[in-house]
C-alpha cells in the first residue's frame, strides 16, 4: 500500500471467502449460522448471509482491516456466481430451486444479498468515508436476472455499481448462435445487461464501473494474437460514453 501511495496509485482488496466443512469449531458452538452448502461438494458450507452474527462478524472485520490499513483504498466484492460467498453463489438447491440455508431460503435473495453487503459496506465508510466499496456483479445470473435491476435498486449509497462491459448479447457466427461472455472482443459493447445496471445506478445516484479485461478476452482461448487493435480503441472510447465513471 505504501509503496504504491509513492506513486499515487491506490490499492483495492479483491476477497475471496472459502467454504467451511460442516463440523467445523464455529458450526458446533453456532450451528444456527451454518448456511448453503457449496454446489458440487457434501460437506462444505457458506456462513448464513442473513444471520445477525454473520453479518456483524463482516462488518466488525472489514471495520477492523481499514482501522488497520487507513490508506487501502477500497473493496471488489463480487456478487455473482464466486468470490463474496453468500447462501446463493452456486449453492446447491432443493427441489424447489432454492438454497439450501433453511433461514435464507425463505427470504428474498436479492434483498438478503442487498442488506449484507449495505451492512459491510456502512461498517467500511464509518471508520473511512472515502473508502470505496464496489459491488461487481459478475455472474450474477447465477442466483437473478443478469440485468440485477431488483438487486441493484436495494443498493445503499455507500455501494458502488461493477459490471462486464460486454456480457450477456446474443449473437450469431456463420450460422452457429452463442452469448457473449466474459470479456468478449467481439462484443465491443456496452451489451444491454450492462446499459440496464448503468441506467439504473444512474438513476439512484450510485457510481458506476465497467469491468473489461483487455488482457485475456474470450477469444484468446483459440487464437494466440488478434490483430484488432481499432475494436479495442472503440471498446474503451464508449465506457466513458455509457454511464461509467471508471474501469477495471
Amino acid at each position: 500500500i505504501h509503496q504504491a501511495g509513492r506513486f499515487g496509485l491506490e490499492v483495492f482488496l479483491s476477497l475471496y471467502l472459502e467454504p467451511l466443512k460442516g463440523d467445523h469449531p464455529v458450526f458446533k458452538r453456532l450451528p444456527e449460522i451454518r448456511g448453503s452448502r457449496f454446489v458440487g461438494t457434501d460437506n462444505a458450507y457458506i456462513l448464513c448471509s442473513s444471520h445477525p452474527k454473520v453479518r456483524e462478524f463482516y462488518a466488525e472485520q472489514l471495520a477492523f482491516l481499514f482501522r488497520n490499513a487507513p490508506e487501502l483504498g477500497g473493496l471488489l466484492l463480487i456478487s455473482g456466481c464466486e468470490g463474496w460467498l453468500h447462501c446463493h453463489t452456486a449453492c446447491a438447491q432443493t427441489k424447489e430451486s432454492l438454497c439450501e440455508c433453511s433461514r435464507c431460503a425463505k427470504l428474498s435473495p436479492e434483498q438478503t444479498v442487498a442488506e449484507m453487503f449495505n451492512r459491510m459496506a456502512a461498517a467500511v465508510k464509518k471508520v473511512n468515508r472515502e473508502v470505496r466499496v464496489i459491488i461487481w456483479n459478475y455472474g450474477i445470473f447465477a442466483w437473478t436476472d443478469i440485468r440485477a435491476q431488483k438487486f441493484i435498486s436495494l443498493l445503499s449509497k455507500d455501494c458502488e455499481v461493477m459490471a462486464n462491459f460486454d456480457t450477456g448479447d446474443d449473437y450469431t457466427l456463420e450460422g452457429a448462435r452463442g452469448t457473449c461472455f466474459d470479456y468478449s472482443l467481439r462484443c465491443v459493447g456496452p451489451s444491454e445487461p450492462f446499459q440496464a445496471q448503468s441506467r439504473l445506478a444512474e438513476r439512484r445516484g450510485l457510481v458506476m464501473h465497467a469491468k473489461c479485461e483487455s488482457g485475456t478476452p474470450l477469444e484468446y482461448c483459440s487464437l494466440q494474437y488478434v490483430p484488432a487493435m481499432t475494436r479495442w480503441r472503440r471498446k474503451f472510447a464508449a465506457i466513458p460514453e455509457n454511464g461509467a465513471s471508471g474501469a477495471l
